[in-house]
C-alpha cells in the first residue's frame, strides 16, 4: 500500500495494493477517434492511462489525512514529561578528528511543552581540550522558564550562566524527540508544512509500522524527512530521520537518525522507548561519488527510565539559584559578577543570629520559681527519711 500526497494542493491520492501477486488483475481502457474534415481522413488514437490493480479481500488503505490527524491526537494527550536517560557516548575528538572517544552520561530532564520550559541535571564524564584529551568529571544543572535560560556547572570551581538563548544548557536528547517532536516542531507539522510523498508499511522487530517520506527541498542538495510510525501502539515514533541526496545521486543518505526500541506502555494509549539509538553521520560529496559510508560524528546508545507523562509542575522547578562563589555571566545585562561566598564572617553571622533566635524562643525562669521549686524537693526528701526513720 501506498500513500501519496500532492503538495501543491494537499489533496491525498491513495493506490491500494493486495500482498498475493497472484492475484493481480489488468484492467486496459483504450479509446479511438475518427475525425474527418476537408476531403481529409485524420484517424487519431488516444490510449488513456492503463491502471493496474492488485486487489485482493484482504487489502485495505490508508491517506495521509488520516495519519496526521492520529499524530495531532497523540500530541494533544502529552502535555509534559520528564524521564532518566543514562547514556554511553561516542563521538569524535575535538582535537584528533581521527580519534574516538568515549564518555558516560546520565540526564534528568522535565520538559513542558506548552510553556517550552525544561530543566536538565547531568552528571558523567567528559573530555579536556588537551592532546590527548583527558577525562574528567563533568556535572551541570539547567533549566529555561520560558523566557530566560540559566545554568550552573562545575565541580572544583563553579560557574553560572543567564542567557536569552535556552542553547547554553548542556542537554544532549530532547525527550520530546521520542515522544511528538522532531528537532523542536511537532511530527504533524512537518507533515502538513512539508507534504508526504509516499508512506510504505514495513515490519520492524516484530512491529507493522508506516514508513512515512516527505518530498525533497533543495537547498543546494536535496533534503527530506523520513518518519516510522507504530499505530498498534497508539501511533508512536519509532524512527525518526533526516535524508541528504546529491543532485548527482540517485539515493539519498541518513545522515542523521533517531531509532527507538522496546516500547512500553507508560500511560493508557502513550508508548514510550526504554532503548534508544541516535546517530549523526558527516555525509561528504565525496562519499556519495564514491558510495561509501560517511565517517561518524558521534553515537549516543540511551537507556530511558522512569518516565512520568503529565507530571505535576510547579514554577519554582524553572528557576536556578546560582550557590555561594558562582562566577556568573550574564548574557542579558552584560555583566559579570560572583554571588557572595561562605566565609568566616558569613559563619559568624549566622551563628549569632541562631543564639539571638534561640535565647528568645525559649524564656528565663523567674528566681522565686527556682527558690520553690527546691523548698519542695527538700521537704519531700525529709518526708522520706522520717518514715524511714519511724518505720515499725
Amino acid at each position: 500500500m501506498v500513500v501519496g500526497w500532492l503538495e501543491t494542493n494537499q489533496r491525498p491520492f491513495t493506490f491500494t495494493f493486495g500482498k498475493d501477486a497472484d492475484q493481480r488483475i489488468g484492467i486496459c481502457r483504450a479509446q479511438m477517434e475518427v475525425i474527418s474534415c476537408c476531403n481529409r481522413t485524420a484517424v487519431a488514437c488516444i490510449v488513456s492511462l492503463v491502471v493496474i490493480c492488485l486487489a485482493p479481500s484482504n487489502a485495505h488503505s490508508i491517506e495521509a489525512s488520516d495519519i496526521i490527524t492520529a499524530l495531532e491526537e497523540r500530541e494533544a494527550a502529552i502535555q509534559s514529561l520528564s524521564v532518566k536517560m543514562s547514556y554511553l557516548v561516542t563521538s569524535r575528538s575535538r582535537n584528533s578528528p581521527t580519534e574516538m572517544v568515549e564518555l558516560v552520561r546520565t540526564e534528568n530532564v522535565l520538559v513542558d511543552f506548552l510553556g517550552r520550559r525544561f530543566r536538565s541535571e547531568a552528571f558523567g564524564t567528559t573530555f579536556t581540550d588537551n592532546v590527548p584529551p583527558v577525562k574528567r568529571p563533568f556535572r551541570s544543572t539547567g533549566a529555561f522558564d520560558g523566557t530566560a535560560a540559566r545554568t550552573v556547572q562545575g565541580i572544583e570551581s563553579i560557574f553560572g550562566m543567564i542567557s536569552p538563548n535556552q542553547d547554553i544548557i548542556s542537554q544532549f536528547m530532547d525527550p520530546r524527540n521520542l515522544s511528538t517532536m522532531y528537532f523542536g516542531k511537532k511530527v504533524s507539522t512537518i507533515l502538513r508544512e512539508r507534504g508526504v510523498q509516499d508512506v510504505q508499511e514495513q515490519t520492524r522487530d516484530g512491529m507493522q509500522v508506516l514508513v512515512i517520506k516527505t518530498p525533497e527541498r533543495d537547498a543546494g542538495q536535496l533534503w527530506s524527512y523520513c518518519f516510522e510510525l507504530c499505530p498498534s501502539k497508539g501511533f508512536a515514533l519509532v524512527k525518526s530521520a533526516q535524508i541528504v541526496r546529491y543532485p548527482f545521486s540517485e539515493s539519498g543518505f541518513e545522515f542523521t537518525h533517531t531509532t527507538s526500541e522496546k516500547l512500553a506502555e507508560v500511560e493508557s494509549g502513550i508508548w514510550l522507548p526504554s532503548s534508544v539509538l541516535h546517530e549523526t553521520y558527516n555525509y561528504r560529496e565525496e562519499d556519495a561519488k564514491a558510495g561509501t559510508l560517511p565517517p561518524l560524528q558521534f553515537r549516543w546508545q540511551i537507556d530511558a527510565s522512569d518516565w512520568v507523562v503529565n507530571p505535576d509542575i510547579e514554577d519554582s522547578l524553572f528557576v536556578i539559584d546560582f550557590p555561594p562563589g558562582t562566577e556568573v555571566d550574564d548574557k542579558i545585562t552584560g555583566q559579570t559578577y560572583k554571588t557572595t561566598s561562605v566565609t568566616d564572617v558569613i559563619i559568624d553571622q549566622q551563628s549569632e543570629y541562631a543564639k539571638r533566635w534561640v535565647s528568645n524562643s525559649v524564656p528565663t525562669p523567674r528566681l522565686w520559681l527556682v527558690i520553690l521549686n527546691a523548698i519542695v524537693v527538700c521537704l519531700l526528701l525529709m518526708f522520706v527519711v522520717y518514715r524511714r526513720l519511724h518505720r515499725v
